[in-house]
């Protein structure tokens, strides 16, 4: 019995004639194989992609486009002449529709613009980097295109993802994105937070230098986490929520790009001291606690990083204040060195010309970065 696909009344697609589909039977056949899921996802692009495209037709050349993959053992199209041709056109030929996309998503707080246009391409079933190309072609603003495909008003888009009203001078603005993250750095979002909030469980966010635990879950998303599975739970050793609070209080204090930059070079010093004598007793202690509660993870890097921050963050707080910072660049440094053996050393004094400490207190070496991580506040006029 002759294959035949069914009827294209599901495909709102309104300049394709009636029989297109039809008279394309031997080509959709050899596309799938004669599967009815493979041709079900090979249309289901192909009908999104004339959507987005503006052609709103379904035909050879477009269905060539979608890099769909048949069943095993079914061979891929061969290259073609319209294939060829078609591949040559350049996303800014496309016209970029004012529809949304069939599935919508929500956005998630501080996410990066990457990982927002990935979680539509995923819930539409498209390619990875098709969104993204048809962006790059187009002279419409970002902000519009995503508006429309999403059907969220832009103002909404803004508050959500601060990188997109980044050239938007409108001082009322500015003012409620004030304390946001800017374009620094970014980490993977707390993946039962994204849950929650029906995101998914992988979306990447930008974070200020702090954002390195997530206290309503206590779970660990800092240094060396690179996906959700790496994230663990740090209720075993309190002493590291502890830390945050007193990293936050230091912000508070010491203003965000002094504790930035003493936080970084801190971070530096004790990852030196880690691979030179295994660290201190404190940092081994929270390193046991933390491997015996997570033993999935006792070998990965971020639990190291978790157990060095309490450490850092003591450290943080001596070198961020500007009066022991003035002590240890000076003639008087045996001072700060006795502050720094109470509170992060354990009685040790870092002595010699090889110490990290000893070469930043000579050199007084800063980071490559300046300022602040953060959205900085507007003075209203």
């Amino acid at each position: 019995m002759p294959w035949s696909p069914p009827s294209k009344t599901a495909c709102a697609c309104t300049t394709t004639n009636p029989g297109t589909l039809t008279a394309q039977a031997q080509h959709l056949h050899y596309r799938t194989g004669g599967s009815i899921s493979s041709f079900s996802h090979l249309i289901r692009g192909a009908a999104i992609m004339a959507v987005l495209t503006g052609t709103e037709k379904i035909d050879r050349e477009l269905l060539n486009e979608i890099q769909h993959r048949p069943r095993r053992g079914i061979p891929r199209t061969p290259p073609s002449r319209h294939h060829s041709i078609s591949t040559m056109r350049t996303a800014a030929a496309f016209r970029i529709p004012a529809s949304p996309l069939p599935r919508p998503v929500r956005p998630y707080k501080d996410e990066t613009t990457p990982s927002f246009i990935r979680r539509l391409e995923t819930a539409n079933t498209l390619r990875r980097g098709q969104l993204r190309t048809l962006l790059k072609g187009s002279r419409r603003p970002w902000i519009e295109s995503l508006a429309s495909w999403t059907d969220y008003d832009p103002a909404v888009l803004v508050l959500a993802m601060p990188q997109l009203g980044q050239h938007d001078q409108d001082p009322s603005v500015q003012r409620k994105l004030a304390g946001r993250p800017t374009r620094t750095a970014h980490t993977v979002a707390c993946h039962r937070c994204t849950l929650a909030r029906a995101a998914g469980r992988y979306v990447e966010a930008y974070s200020t230098h702090e954002q390195l635990i997530c206290p309503r879950h206590g779970l660990w998303i800092g240094d060396d986490v690179s996906g959700s599975t790496d994230q663990f739970s740090i209720r075993a050793s309190p002493e590291i929520t502890a830390a945050w609070h007193h990293h936050r209080n230091l912000i508070t204090g010491h203003g965000r790009p002094g504790v930035r930059k003493a936080f970084h070079i801190a971070s530096v010093i004790n990852r030196r001291w880690y691979d030179q004598f295994q660290h201190f007793t404190t940092a081994t202690d929270t390193y046991d606690a933390l491997a015996a509660d997570q033993p999935r993870h006792g070998n990965s890097y971020a639990v190291v990083a978790a157990s060095l921050y309490p450490c850092i963050v003591n450290l943080t707080a001596a070198m961020a204040s500007p009066h022991w910072a003035q002590i240890a660049h000076s003639k008087r440094s045996r001072a700060f060195l006795d502050k720094v053996s109470e509170d992060v050393t354990e009685g040790w004094i870092p002595k010699g010309s090889f110490d990290p400490l000893q070469h930043w207190m000579d050199t007084d070496w800063i980071p490559g970065f300046r300022g602040s991580d953060a959205i900085r506040t507007v003075k209203p006029e």
